[in-house]
């Protein structure tokens, strides 16, 4: 891989701009080697004066480059040196608080939360350290290359002398004062943090080196159960065409394996996201505030969605064969994979991913408790998610009541027709979301209007919602569907739900329709037609329940069907407004060169009075 790929693949996504510019300089190396003149047609004077016009061209923007980098380099430094004094004062105040003795905390329990959050703000202090350092590593080799390619495109020694005599001899380079600053951090968070054991506090602080490539075992079981999930998929296509079932079977088969296949697609997804996020640079841990040094990478969740989508899928085909394994009644096998991923996730032992695990349990209680819990943006975002899953929740409801009703003899398990709960559960992630506008509103010092009409976005959901529920309810007293007066109710509350859903994607979540950049806005990741693109798929796809009325008023597909289309292209653009309301949040949001979280460490005087607190040194 060149130099440059590897640069733009390294480099902190929130300080891109306060890098060697090694494109710029690259480039102005080969337009000087196009633009010589001929040897044979120019006096060697004037040659002579040519390349050295460019090498004072050339020369002059490494040193603009070198003073940028130099005054960002300082200036982060200095900011961490005042962070480190900070640090030292708050363990001051810990070590005065006990009586001057040695931090020594036996019991985890007994933890005050000043020591809780001085941990944690020293572990992301230690990262942002760490980045610096990558930081000068990285554009010092950055200059050591285009000073060599410069050497080797003119045939001189000119940059190799530039570079000894001015970035070797910097203070960017030879300044110690980061070195130190680190050493200085490991040393006072194995004294005072880790109960003086190195080995623990180094497993706490340790940073993954640049670059790091994917696991290589991980991403071995992500391609084989995917090529074992595919050759599982034809055989149960071929089963389901060739086999001798009845309708009855054929249609309960849909109905019970629906809902996973949706979830498994939307895991898929997910992946997908955050490969493209990895690669355009978009700070999702960050923006998440996920652990650095332990989080899931696109390989681990592909992994994940692997060995769902197989362990389904091999579920389904012993489904259909149900005789060959000699089981009369396979109505649980469709349970199987739903049981395992609730105990799976819901399992208190530290293995399987038990950190990812247990930030999932947790967004989902802040998501249940949101009129009563404060509301950040990983807990939003899932909850966003969740509003795109409604048909997923409602079939794996359906799925549940089947089972119960079969096997328990309550009532008809082979009707599928909706009840109240359904009605509920398709309420509910609007609820959510409505619920945590509320709260961000109360909590907003401004009281800005925008949490109100966003929390007006998801009520006109709910309404939606609620007329198409009665339209389905009190459908069968008409003749056809356009003699119900609810189906006009259902139709504009829809198509205001639509336009306004899609001016809020739009305008709000993707930050476009800045008119002085043609509908987009100033800084841009992706390719100007995906933004184009987008626009038009946001709202065709939101759009789709209009195909939906045409399709089933006028016999052409069931409504089933056609929910389990809508479902898909629901899913689909929650792909894509994740790629765009992340990079959104990414450039305006979470950016100004914030590369780490910055830690609150306030202390209250009941953290610091030990009479309150027991604090062991």
């Amino acid at each position: 891989m060149k130099f440059g790929q590897t640069l733009d693949r390294l480099m902190v996504n929130e300080w891109r701009e306060q890098y060697v510019n090694y494109e710029l300089l690259k480039q102005m190396i080969q337009n000087g080697v196009d633009e010589a003149p001929d040897f044979e047609d120019y006096p060697l004077v004037l040659l002579n004066e040519y390349f050295d016009e460019v090498k004072h061209e050339f020369f002059t923007a490494c040193a603009q480059e070198m003073v940028k980098v130099q005054l960002f380099f300082e200036e982060k430094l200095a900011a961490a040196q005042r962070k480190q004094t900070s640090f030292k004062a708050t363990l001051a105040d810990l070590r005065e608080a006990g009586g001057g003795r040695q931090f020594h905390l036996r019991d985890p329990q007994q933890q005050p939360q000043a020591t809780r959050r001085l941990r944690s703000a020293y572990s992301e202090f230690y990262l942002m350290l760490i980045l610096l350092q990558n930081y000068r590593t990285l554009n010092q080799t950055a200059f050591r290359k285009i000073c060599k390619k410069y050497d080797k495109n003119f045939r001189s020694t000119e940059g190799q002398l530039w570079y000894k005599t001015v970035v070797e001899t910097s203070p960017f380079v030879n300044k110690t004062d980061l070195n130190n600053l680190i050493e200085e951090v490991e040393n006072l968070y194995i004294e005072y943090l880790a109960h003086g054991d190195r080995a623990k506090a180094m497993t706490k602080l340790r940073v993954p080196p640049l670059g790091e490539p994917p696991n290589p075992l991980r991403v071995f079981f992500a391609g084989l159960f995917l090529g074992l999930f595919f050759v599982a998929a034809i055989m149960t296509g071929i089963s389901y065409i060739f086999l001798d079932l009845d309708a009855t079977f054929r249609e309960l088969f849909v109905h019970l394996y629906r809902g996973p296949f949706i979830l498994i697609w939307y895991t898929f997804l997910v992946a997908t996201n955050l490969f493209i996020w990895q690669n355009v640079g978009i700070n999702y841990v960050l923006i998440f505030e996920l652990n650095p040094r332990k989080h899931l990478r696109p390989t681990d969740v592909l992994l994940i969605a692997s060995l769902l989508a197989y362990g389904w899928i091999l579920c389904a085909l012993a489904f259909l064969h149900r005789e060959i394994f000699e089981v009369e009644k396979p109505f649980y096998f469709p349970l199987i994979p739903l049981g395992i991923v609730i105990a799976a996730v819901l399992n208190p032992i530290r293995i399987l991913e038990y950190n990812a695990r247990m930030w999932l349990v947790s967004l989902l209680g802040r998501i249940v408790a949101a009129p009563f819990s404060y509301v950040t943006f990983a807990a939003f975002w899932l909850s966003e998610q969740i509003t795109s899953l409604t048909i997923c929740l409602v079939d794996h409801y359906m799925l549940c009541r089947f089972c119960l009703r079969y096997y328990a003899n309550l009532g008809n398990p082979f009707d599928f027709e909706p009840d109240y709960v359904v009605f509920l559960l398709r309420i509910l992630p609007a609820w959510f979301r409505l619920c945590q506008c509320s709260r961000r509103f109360q909590e907003s010092a401004s009281k800005s209007i925008w949490y109100g009409l966003n929390a007006l976005k998801y009520s006109l959901t709910i309404v939606m919602v609620v007329f198409s529920f009665i339209q389905m309810e009190t459908n069968g007293q008409y003749q056809s569907m356009f003699d119900s007066p609810w189906t006009y109710s259902y139709i504009l509350s829809a198509l205001l739900w639509t336009v306004y859903h899609s001016f809020w994607d739009l305008r709000n979540d993707f930050g476009l329709f800045a008119a002085e950049h043609k509908f987009l806005r100033e800084k841009l990741i992706y390719r100007k037609s995906f933004y184009y693109f987008i626009i038009i798929a946001d709202v065709l796809l939101r759009c789709f329940w209009m195909l939906e009325i045409f399709l089933v008023s006028q016999d052409h597909a069931t409504p089933y069907n056609c929910k389990t289309f809508g479902a898909l292209c629901d899913i689909t653009l929650r792909f894509l407004w994740n790629l765009f309301r992340l990079e959104n949040e990414h450039l305006y949001n979470c950016g100004n060169f914030r590369a780490t979280r910055d830690i609150n460490l306030w202390i209250s005087e009941e953290d610091m009075n030990p009479q309150h607190k027991k604090i062991y040194f």
